[in-house]
Order: C-alpha cells, then sequence, then structure tokens
C-alpha cells in the first residue's frame, strides 16, 4: 500500500515485511528463490548480532556486533575488523577440495577427521582441571617429512616434548619422550612398561658428549661388585608377574646409583663388571705366573 511507503531524501523506507517471490513474507526480507548479490566496492552481505536491534556502522570496533560476508581475489571472506574466516578453491585442481583459513582458534564439539597433511600446530584439550584454565592439552606442533613434534601443558616448550598420559613438571628446553607416566620426571625418555625393539639399542658415548673424566680404578669397581645383591623378582603391574633378575635400586652401592636411586643405567653395570673382570684376570695372569716360577724352581731342584 502507499502509506507503507516513504521518501526521506534519497532513501526509500518501506514499513512492513517485503516479499520477492512470495505473497506472505514473514520478515523484513522474505525472498522465496535464489538471491544474488553483484559485485563491486563494498559489496558483501552484511548482518549484526541478533541482541543488537540497532545498526552498526563501524564493525572493526565492535568486537562482533556486526559481521561482513564478502569475496574478493576469488576468497570468499568473513569479516569483522580482520577477516576471521577465509575459503579458497583450489584453482589448479579444481575436482579438489579447497582451503579454509581461519584466523583464531578452533574448537571441536565432535569428531575431527583430517584426510591430508597437519600443517602448524593442533591442539586437545583433555581437561585436566590441575593443569592451564582450558585445561591440559596435547598440541601437534608440527609435521614437517619424517618428524612429528608434540607437546603438552605446563612448564614445557613447544614443539620440543611428546607426553601421553603424563603429570609432569619439567624445565624448558628438554628433549623429552614420556609415555603414560604419573609423577615427577627429569628429562629423557620415560615409558612406564615394556619395550620391545626390533633392531639395536645404543647408548650414546662420544668424548664430545663428556667431561670431568677418571680412571675407574680396580679397588672402586671390586668393592661396587662386592656391594652388588643379584635377586629375584617381579613388577607390580605385571599382570603375569613373570619373573625377573637384576638389582634394588636403593641397595646398590653410590658408585651405580642415580641420584633419585629409583633407577639403573646397565652402561654403569657394564663398566664395573668390565673393570672388576680385568683386574680379576690381572690377578689371574700374576698366579699363572708365580706357580710357572714355583715348577721351574722344583724342576730345578729335584734335577
Amino acid at each position: 500500500m502507499a502509506s507503507d511507503i516513504k521518501l526521506n531524501d534519497s532513501s526509500v523506507i518501506l514499513e512492513g515485511n517485503v516479499g520477492v517471490g512470495t505473497n506472505n513474507p514473514a520478515r523484513p526480507l522474505h525472498v522465496e528463490g535464489n538471491e544474488i548479490h553483484s559485485g563491486g566496492a563494498g559489496a558483501g552481505f552484511s548482518f549484526s548480532d541478533r541482541n543488537n536491534s540497532v545498526f552498526v556502522n563501524n564493525p572493526s570496533s565492535t568486537k562482533g556486533e556486526r559481521w561482513v560476508w564478502y569475496a574478493t581475489e576469488k576468497t570468499a571472506r568473513l569479516w569483522c575488523g580482520v577477516d576471521h574466516i577465509q575459503v579458497r578453491p583450489n584453482v589448479n585442481e579444481q575436482n579438489q577440495p579447497g582451503t579454509v583459513v581461519i584466523s583464531g582458534d578452533l574448537t571441536v564439539g565432535n569428531n575431527l577427521t583430517v584426510n591430508g597433511e597437519i600443517q602448524g600446530e593442533l591442539r586437545f584439550l583433555t581437561g585436566v582441571s590441575d593443569k592451564a584454565p582450558d585445561g591440559s592439552d596435547i598440541r601437534l606442533a608440527t609435521m614437517v617429512a619424517d618428524t612429528l613434534s608434540v607437546s603438552n601443558s605446563g612448564s614445557l616448550s613447544r614443539r620440543r616434548h611428546f607426553a601421553l598420559h603424563s603429570d609432569i613438571d619439567i624445565p624448558n628446553n628438554k628433549e623429552l619422550l614420556v609415555i603414560n607416566y604419573q609423577g615427577n620426571y627429569k628429562s629423557g625418555v620415560k615409558i612406564e612398561g615394556n619395550v620391545q625393539v626390533t633392531g639395536t639399542l645404543t647408548q650414546a658415548s662420544s668424548i664430545a658428549l663428556k667431561e670431568n673424566i677418571a680412571e675407574l680404578s680396580g679397588q672402586e669397581a671390586m668393592t661396587t661388585l662386592q656391594g652388588l645383591n643379584a635377586v629375584k623378582y617381579n613388577y607390580k603391574a605385571d599382570q603375569q608377574k613373570e619373573q625377573r633378575i637384576g638389582f634394588i635400586a636403593e641397595e646398590v652401592p653410590d658408585l651405580v646409583a642415580n641420584s633419585e636411586r629409583d633407577r639403573l643405567s646397565p652402561m654403569d653395570l657394564i663398566a664395573v663388571l668390565t673393570k672388576a673382570l680385568q683386574e680379576q684376570q690381572i690377578t689371574i695372569s700374576e698366579l699363572v705366573a708365580e706357580m710357572n716360577t714355583l715348577k721351574q724352581q722344583n724342576g730345578a731342584h729335584q734335577s
């Protein structure tokens, strides 16, 4: 009706609902069918927050009160001050999926399926209450070629750690692999359970990595060897109760004990055994020489 239309300078003001392709518009603008927005400077679809009943003229400072969905440079963009979401087609292979770029965090409330490569950082919140305010997390930081770097929250530095089911407090800049471990662990690799390797286990032993190098005396080795008490046991967590043999870390001599006295290094024990065997070999050689001398003396007396 004519009374529903008002002219105000160069503007046309419509009172009531306007329908395109429908005789019963249910909203101020109701379109039945396809809607086309042409290009040109300033082209785009602008919409405000539902909680704001007035038009927001400057969305760059409104913190999400008005958004603009537009396209430029063959990329669809959702803008509010900056482009928060960008959707790009695959211009080289049109039958392949395009790219979605999100400027900020992405929260997935259900499953996340990735068919392809992960580049950058992918963070998983695990909801452990005593960690960061949003819960503990595991971050897939980078995957380049054969390298996978993962870190968890706390004092660990990113892109240097791989931790699963862990509760650890470790200084930054420590190379670390922790799997299924609860407690305080300083550095290195800690696996709670058995390790099966088809190949060779080696321990770095280059002189370039060492300092304060000193000779292990035979007396130290023999004393330490005598202080080792070999026992039979099984691990409490082993449901099969498989019998093993070894030593009790709290009971070994100081020379082969670590600072916490809760674990042992096979290399330390091998070094002690090697030195002790060398000392025993020296003793055996001396005894053989003495026996040969006595035989010679006894033969001389008999002749």
